[in-house]
């Protein structure tokens, strides 16, 4: 496209302040490289909506305005080849494309893996070249632009159109981009496999598997079959440790973080904040309260997924499940007292209570805590009381009374 298409923008439309007019300025500018051919459609759209974030004191619904002669613009814009041989001998693509796919029009051959996941992470340039060609037989690809909830201008933070970019190219051929990841230079270690999958699909992280993978000895089996060309993983290995602690949440969160800022580096300050507010909940809490902190900790991150729309740092969105989970009226408040519920039924099959199903009454003393191996719950957790049943005084059971040695 030359140097001297009309762009249709609303910077003349505008009657704005001087600092407006430089966000405006910039804008113009990032155009001009790409109708210069010096940018590509995704940097384009990427750069355009980061100026227009920085754009102070107007609505979403203003900005969104302002984008849509820009999108249209970058969207009108049909390059033509790169003019690059297309070899297939070698050749490494995030799509692992078919013999007459790879030598479609307009498709190039890709770097190698460190330069490809340099590309996807936001610091290289994805050239026009790189968007997948259109299969020309075959299975349609999906459209955007034709699904129902599609709304051209709808303003959307920077955060959130980075990651949502990235999730479509990871899309465009999941187990191509797996391959890769598996030889990337830089990949952080300890991350399981079904978790790797789980942030390339957008979903959130299982920090019971993260915090599992940290020490183990023997590796999980994933039962996996193949649906045409698709790989399915029938059932993940149940975690062999749970996430109790602060301590141990932090560690595994640090790690999957890690993880998370490999594939998009753009989410750093948002999980530092959110790190330190999960972190602040943890000091601010009892230890017997640290499991509804980490029940709280997983309802968000299932809200959140992968970052596409809410961010972990919207923290007036998650201000109905802080009341259901952490405060005492909360109608979740007693499913974070779940591993307290089982322990009822196996401390009455201990002779724990007053023996009947279910549990005793709550004021009840832990039979199971005055054995010689004492009680596998602390004191905080366990439904009974750790107290002594020969002398009735706590900090001890019957099996180390004291007293019981002096008669």
């Amino acid at each position: 496209m030359s140097n001297d298409a009309s762009s249709n923008t609303p910077i003349e439309a505008i009657n704005s302040t001087e600092e407006e007019k430089q966000v405006f300025k910039r804008i113009e500018a990032v155009m001009d490289e790409f109708r210069g051919e010096n940018l590509s459609k995704f940097k384009a759209v990427t750069n355009v909506t980061d100026e227009l974030d920085k754009w102070v004191g107007v609505s979403d619904e203003v900005r969104g305005n302002a984008l849509t002669p820009y999108l249209d613009e970058i969207h009108s814009v049909t390059r033509p080849d790169s003019g690059q041989p297309n070899d297939n001998s070698g050749t490494k693509g995030i799509a692992s494309q078919s013999a007459q796919q790879s030598k479609g029009p307009g498709k190039r051959t890709r770097g190698e893996v460190d330069d490809l996941m340099e590309r996807l992470s936001g610091d290289g340039d994805l050239s026009d070249n790189d968007e997948p060609a259109r299969p020309t037989g075959g299975k349609r690809r999906a459209q955007e632009d034709e699904m129902p909830w599609y709304k051209p201008g709808l303003f959307q933070r920077s955060s959130c159109t980075k990651t949502c970019a990235t999730l479509r190219k990871f899309g465009e051929d999941l187990s191509g981009t797996k391959t890769l990841l598996r030889t990337a230079t830089g990949l952080p270690d300890g991350i399981p496999s079904s978790q790797w999958d789980r942030i390339l699909r957008g979903e959130s992280i299982d920090l019971h598997q993260i915090l599992s993978s940290m020490h183990c000895v023997q590796l999980n089996d994933e039962r996996k079959g193949r649906l045409g060309e698709s790989e399915v993983v029938f059932a993940v290995a149940e975690a062999k440790r749970q996430v109790k602690t602060g301590s141990e949440w932090s560690t595994a969160f640090r790690r999957a973080s890690r993880a998370i800022l490999f594939l998009f580096p753009h989410r750093q300050e948002e999980l530092d904040t959110y790190t330190e507010y999960i972190e602040s909940l943890f000091a601010a809490k009892q230890p017997s309260s640290h499991h509804r902190v980490i029940l709280f900790d997983s309802a968000i991150r299932n809200l959140v997924g992968g970052g596409q729309n809410t961010l972990l740092t919207d923290l007036h969105k998650f201000q109905a499940l802080h009341e259901s989970i952490l405060q005492a009226d909360g109608v979740e408040y007693a499913s974070g007292s779940t591993g307290a519920n089982s322990k009822r039924t196996g401390n009455s099959k201990t002779g724990g209570g007053n023996g009947k199903s279910g549990g005793g009454k709550k004021g009840d003393i832990c039979r199971r805590f005055n054995t010689k191996d004492g009680c596998k719950f602390d004191e905080g957790e366990c439904y009974w009381k750790h107290t002594c049943l020969s002398c009735g005084k706590a900090g001890h059971g019957k099996h180390q009374c004291p007293e019981k040695s002096e008669k």
